[in-house]
């Protein structure tokens, strides 16, 4: 007796919503931006993929729109996401330069006391912990009136927006210590 193929097919409860995977590779595409910026000629790669993260955000915003809101929650929606997605870059660059700034100073302490922020200050420090918390507030903000996702949902994507600096960080300093940015 032959098996039934949808007997043999994984059933998740589960699936990707219009948008979600642009927005993964958009965050993925800002975590690689903010971080190869510091690198001797990194900035060739860098920037084109800064382009690609906010034009695949974008794109995979318009996709999570919900069709039957009202044009004012939308306009309220998007008014939250892209200052979200503007801060979220902001705090993932402040992580990659917050690294730059500690690997200067572990690894080449001569030239620490020359860099302008070798010593990172309490100012920098609060500015990358207040956009670190703030882009996730305004990207589930916006989320919860631009699309129609569950609270669910939206809480796993914002856990996933939090996740992205102190990723940007984490890649910025293992690169580093591969000998990235301080090498030229």
């Amino acid at each position: 007796m032959k098996p039934n193929v949808d007997d043999l097919v994984v059933r998740t409860r589960t699936s990707l919503k219009p948008g979600e995977l642009l927005l993964g590779f958009g965050l993925m595409a800002v975590i690689g931006s903010v971080v190869f910026i510091h690198f001797v000629m990194g900035w060739l790669l860098a920037a084109p993929m800064a382009t690609l993260a906010m034009i695949l955000l974008l794109i995979g915003v318009i996709s999570a729109r919900d069709r039957s809101a009202t044009a004012g929650r939308l306009g309220a929606g998007i008014g939250l996401l892209l200052p979200g997605m503007i801060v979220l870059f902001v705090s993932a660059f402040m992580a990659a330069s917050f690294s730059l700034e500690l690997a200067i100073g572990v690894q080449q302490p001569q030239f620490a006391a020359l860099h302008r922020g070798s010593n990172p200050g309490i100012g920098q420090f609060l500015g990358l912990w207040g956009g670190w918390l703030l882009a996730p507030l305004l990207m589930n903000c916006g989320l919860s009136l631009w699309t129609n996702w569950s609270t669910q949902r939206r809480v796993c994507w914002c856990l996933i927006i939090f996740a992205v600096p102190p990723s940007a960080l984490i890649l910025h300093q293992i690169l580093t210590a591969l000998g990235g940015p301080l090498t030229a």
